[in-house]
């Protein structure tokens, strides 16, 4: 058979060649600190990185030995950048992803497979989502043996923010820029899920044009080529730019070096030091006071700023990539920014030791297990009465909004303020999770916590930052019989949809043992899982005395029989006290029910020619948000009145706190403002009070409310007052509300309609009141026209908008309580009529006609809460008469 023509011709042609080249394989890898049995994949890369375009091509040859005990037929090859070949996002997150907000295609294409030299066929693999791996053929390999595979590829960086990707001419590549291989299991079979296997690389980069180029902790200035050795990492990190801005600190024996990005479109208005200046000073202090058990600080520590907008660090192999939104924060909240930093400089830390120590599948999350420990030890002792944004957030809970935002933290950089995630890739993007979903290391190591007790749990820790020994043998050595191994496999796989609830409640029977001096009370306690699991659970006690007893359930199964003697009566029982379990419901947690009374919202309405103001007080179960008693009250230049019964709330969640259907039935009672006229009528004066009842049923599909790109939106009402409700009017109003907005060619570009069409009736000889009649005009009605210039029964009105959002992205920072991000134009035109006549409202030639310019403000207030405020200015154009007559309104979210 002829010697193949290809990228790569490497064979081993004799026994004793396979053994030689075997032989020194293994040598390399032992002389790399390697502790594993088998011999790890040996990648020898060539690539050339290009920014015009932003592509990514070479050739890999990649030597791996079959550690498994059967012949293998085949390889898996991830093509992870094809992960990023399609996107669904929220309103939320979507310019945090994309730049501009336009989605741009990812991929990785194969030109060639070759199998020791030889081509071979490639296929997709099943089961996983498509392109992301193929599965090439490869000549029997037995187990012992190696073989070589050599690819040529080419990839396509899409212009995105985040961890792959490039923004303003930086190529960030936290990993699987270039083909790799599967982990090979025991049994033969390719892991098609989970991290990638340590690996040692021999890498070349050859740049179109000379460029600042870092890889994996090495940072070459102005490279026009260079080589690389790494060894034992699961991934390579590649960032390349034309000019990154350097400055450098000695700190004790390490040199810290950081690399900053070029600032455009940007102004800072804040005394004191700037973001670079804090970072380097935050990096030398964690270096200077490491809590015992972080390893000695290697020679050069690497910093580099990214375009990062949904995390704020990016685990990254060699060195710490952070947000170039870190510290850009307002001043109280820059503990929690420094955290966050201090954990992946102690990530980093630790790497070298824990990349020997830990297998491949356990190495990630142990390394974010231990940092964030040695972090918060860090911390703890620089502010020992420090909080995290929970216990804020307690301080303020009976805001309904808090607890919305605490369930559903609508957000950026969510992990460096909420602790309790069930995923630490919520977006599936990262390279060590973006195909085997998993829970951060901190979750998975509190559990361990909360099985053994906070001084155990210490010592354990001790013990095993210093072990020569991963931390699975060594917490078993520490706890033996506890079944740690299985426990951990358990919280390491993807986080279990979970529940507990209270099923029975024996409260207060007589103790035997205590003479009838004490209460026994016994709780029955059911887990429903999507997986078998097994975690500590704790269930409190509240006794008539104010004492609190705690009792634990640390077994298997689905139901726990848990009892406990008190001095005092127990009056009520619930589960998981300190909320530690990341549960889907809490609102079955307790026995007799807990109830919260919250304030639910405010809601402002103001402009040239009408003011009003409405808020929501709220009363339900705990964490129920599918059912609650609401009351509101308002005042307007209507009246003062208020409203009040039970909503329900059904259907799709669009999120944990809120459902799509809505229906609120109450009793309202209003005093009426005498000073409210009728212009049209001005002798006609009503004074005295409505009274009635009324219903209301609302559809919506809105997730993020301050933008939304693709809404729809309904709202049908229906109100009954009269003198035996102690109304002073007998009338009955009904009518709806639609919406729609929808994106063109691009979500920067929105379209919106509203159709607003409202009826009122007087029943016998009463009348419709002044205030109970429907404006013509007003910010909800038609904008240019004052709130009560023209009144009736019955009103029609049409509404279109058009909003074009306008980049490039800014960076206007005032205070760093407001940081301006991008801004909104939006033109406008309203026409509609009201009447006392039902059919003339929709008679066009009698139409009022408003039009309309707006301008939006994309802000972020306290560097993390992005909003949007708005001001627009709008006249009627029906009557020439009346044309320069300006209306100005302002407001925040969007009205529709």
């Amino acid at each position: 058979m002829p010697e193949p023509t290809s990228i790569i011709r490497r064979r081993l042609s004799s026994p004793a060649c396979f053994a030689l080249t075997l032989g020194l394989i293994a040598i390399c890898a032992v002389s790399a600190g390697a502790t594993e049995t088998t011999v790890r994949p040996q990648y020898d890369i060539k690539a050339t990185v290009s920014l015009q375009p932003s592509t990514v091509y070479g050739t890999v040859s990649v030597q791996f030995t079959n550690h498994s005990d059967k012949t293998v037929r085949d390889a898996v090859i991830f093509l992870y950048p094809n992960r990023f070949s399609a996107d669904k996002l929220t309103d939320l997150a979507r310019p945090f992803i994309h730049p501009e907000e336009e989605f741009d295609e990812g991929s990785l294409t194969i030109s060639e497979v070759l199998d020791d030299g030889y081509p071979t066929t490639q296929e997709p693999v099943e089961g996983l989502r498509p392109g992301i791996a193929i599965r090439v053929r490869i000549a029997p390999l037995k187990p012992g043996q190696s073989r070589r595979l050599g690819l040529g590829f080419r990839t396509e960086i899409p212009h995105r923010f985040g961890g792959f990707g490039e923004f303003e001419n930086q190529l960030t590549l936290l990993g699987g820029w270039h083909p790799y291989l599967a982990a090979l299991g025991q049994d033969g079979t390719w892991l098609t899920t989970g991290s990638p296997p340590m690996a040692d690389y021999q890498v070349t980069i050859r740049p179109t044009t000379v460029m600042q180029v870092a890889l994996n902790g090495t940072f070459r200035a102005g490279a026009t080529e260079f080589t690389h050795s790494v060894s034992g990492t699961p991934y390579l990190s590649l960032i390349a730019s034309p000019r990154l801005l350097k400055a450098t600190r000695q700190v004790g024996a390490t040199e810290v070096t950081l690399l900053l990005r070029p600032k455009r479109f940007a102004f800072r208005l804040v005394p004191g030091p700037d973001a670079a200046g804090l970072i380097m000073n935050a990096a030398e202090e964690a270096l200077l006071d490491a809590p015992a058990g972080v390893p000695s600080a290697p020679r050069e520590l690497l910093l580099i700023e990214a375009p990062l907008r949904m995390h704020l660090i990016e685990p990254s192999e060699g060195m710490v990539v952070f947000s170039d939104r870190l510290y850009k924060t307002f001043g109280p909240l820059r503990e929690f920014h420094r955290a966050h930093l201090v954990e992946a400089i102690y990530q980093e830390v630790l790497r070298p030791r824990l990349a020997k120590l830990e297998a491949a599948s356990d190495y990630g999350w142990v390394a974010e297990a231990y940092a964030h420990e040695l972090a918060s030890r860090y911390m703890d002792a620089r502010e020992p009465e420090r909080r995290l944004l929970t216990d804020w957030l307690d301080m303020f809970d009976f805001l309904a909004v808090v607890d919305r935002f605490e369930k559903v933290p609508k957000i950026p950089f969510v992990s460096s303020f909420f602790q309790q995630t069930p995923t630490i890739d919520p977006g599936d993007e990262r390279i060590m999770t973006f195909n085997g979903p998993r829970p951060p290391g901190r979750i998975i190591l509190s559990k361990v916590r909360d099985l053994v007790g906070e001084d155990s749990f210490d010592e354990m820790l001790n013990t095993c930052l210093t072990a020569d020994r991963p931390l699975r043998a060594c917490a078993s050595e520490r706890f033996p019989g506890q079944g740690i191994n299985t426990l951990l496999d358990q919280w390491a796989a993807a986080y279990p949809t979970l529940n507990y609830w209270i099923e029975e409640v024996d409260f207060n029977e007589p103790d035997p043992d205590s003479n009838g001096n004490r209460y026994k009370t016994t709780v029955q306690v059911r887990r429903e899982s999507s997986r078998p699991v097994r975690e500590p659970v704790t269930v409190r006690l509240r006794t008539i005395g104010g004492s609190e007893v705690d009792v634990k359930w640390n077994a298997e199964g689905e139901v726990a029989l848990l009892s406990e003697s008190t001095d005092d009566r127990v009056y009520q029982v619930y589960i998981d006290p300190e909320e530690k379990l990341i549960e889907t419901r809490r609102d079955d947690n307790a026995w007799l029910p807990r109830l919260e009374v919250l304030l639910d919202g405010a809601d402002i309405a103001v402009s040239s020619t009408q003011f009003g103001f409405g808020t929501n007080i709220v009363s339900r179960i705990y964490q129920d948000y599918r059912k609650d008693l609401a009351l509101t009250a308002t005042y307007t230049n209507r009246g003062v009145g208020f409203a009040a019964g039970p909503r329900f709330h059904f259907g799709e969640p669009i999120d944990v706190t809120r459902y799509r259907h809505n229906l609120h039935m109450f009793y309202s009672y209003t005093a009426l403002d005498s000073d409210f006229d009728h212009l049209a009528r001005p002798n006609f004066i009503t004074t005295g009070n409505t009274a009635g009842l009324g219903v209301r049923y609302d559809y919506t599909d809105v997730f993020y409310d301050q933008n939304p790109s693709l809404q729809r939106q309904l709202r049908l009402h229906a109100d009954w007052h009269d003198r035996n409700l102690g109304s002073d009017f007998d009338y009955v109003s009904w009518g709806y509300n639609a919406s729609v907005v929808f994106p063109v060619v691009t979500p920067r570009t929105l379209i919106g309609f509203q159709a607003v069409n409202n009826f009122s009736r007087a029943d016998g000889d009463s009348v419709v009141p002044n205030q109970g009649l429907y404006s013509l005009g007003g910010s909800r009605s038609i904008r240019g026209i004052g709130f009560g210039d023209k009144l009736g029964r019955n009103l029609f009105v049409l509404r279109g908008e058009v909003r074009q959002s306008i980049y490039p992205e800014l960076d206007l920072n005032l205070l760093d309580l407001v940081t301006l991000r991008r801004t909104q134009f939006r033109v406008f035109a309203d026409g509609g009529n009201v009447s006392d006549s039902a059919g003339r409202v929709y008679d066009p030639s009698d139409w009022a006609v408003g039009v309309g310019l707006g301008f939006g403000l994309v802000y972020e207030a306290a560097g993390f809460f992005p909003a949007i405020a708005f001001i627009e200015v709008a006249t009627r154009v029906d009557k020439s008469d009346q044309i320069d007559d300006v209306q100005v309104l302002f407001g925040t979210k969007q009205s529709f």
